[in-house]
């Protein structure tokens, strides 16, 4: 972790652990204890580009919450998918990143939630700035957040919400895993509602195949499998799917 980085975290320690979080080092978050798994935030850096924009320091991007839930991590890790070397134990399974440029990316609110920047000639200010408005998202928006996803129902409904279409989606930002997540979601929150979301998912995928049929295979045999082998799992761990 860079010097930057470092200052962020011993300003940001006091709020964080004040509401139940620590900073694990290994994983370069805050991660929080709960019933059903973990919440989590994090973030994001790059080194800033010098010149006359840009002084010499580090980019802040991507932060935001996340929360792991152990019921659907478990049906989930039946399909083998490994995020960074660790399939198991230290991904959430949603995570809301804020600051891009402007705020738009998911940001809660886009004029507060938006990219920021740790430059060495100015980390002082600039750590208290990112700080204050870090402190000030999970206030306003941020722990309601982590309440909310604390249902496993509503994780499903969000996650699923809508079915199809290819653009970020504020909880899974992959068009991809979406559908598996929401699926494994669904297994543990809503699971009268997986086979209509199978079916709704299928045909979604089906039209991705039809939209792309010229640059690559078709995806919908393969989302089938992955979809028989999340209801196999759900089914084996009591789930009535």
């Amino acid at each position: 972790m860079k010097q930057p980085d470092r200052t962020l975290v011993a300003a940001l320690d006091p709020f964080m652990t004040a509401h139940g979080f620590k900073f694990i080092k290994s994983r370069e978050a805050y991660i929080r204890k709960t019933p059903s798994g973990f919440d989590d935030f994090s973030w994001s850096s790059y080194p800033l580009a010098t010149g006359e924009k840009w002084e010499a320091g580090y980019h802040e991007g991507g932060y935001g919450p996340g929360l792991r839930s152990d019921a659907v991590q478990e049906i989930w890790n039946v399909l083998g998918i490994s995020y960074n070397g660790d399939p198991k134990g230290h991904r959430p399974t949603v995570h809301r990143g804020v600051g891009n440029p402007s705020g738009q990316w998911f940001a809660f609110d886009p004029s507060r939630d938006r990219e920021l920047c740790l430059r060495f000639d100015h980390l002082e200010e600039d750590v208290a700035e990112t700080a204050g408005r870090i402190a000030a998202m999970l206030q306003a928006d941020g722990w309601a957040w982590y309440a909310r996803y604390a249902d496993p129902a509503a994780l499903s409904r969000d996650i699923n919400d809508p079915v199809g279409g290819t653009i970020p989606h504020p909880l899974v930002n992959n068009s991809t895993q979406r559908p598996l997540v929401g699926i494994a979601a669904a297994c543990v929150g809503e699971p009268d509602r997986v086979p209509e979301l199978i079916d709704a998912w299928l045909a979604a995928i089906r039209e991705w195949d039809v939209q792309y049929a010229s640059k690559r295979p078709a995806m919908a045999p393969d989302f089938e499998a992955k979809f028989a082998l999340l209801t196999g799992r759900a089914r084996e761990l009591g789930y009535p799917v």
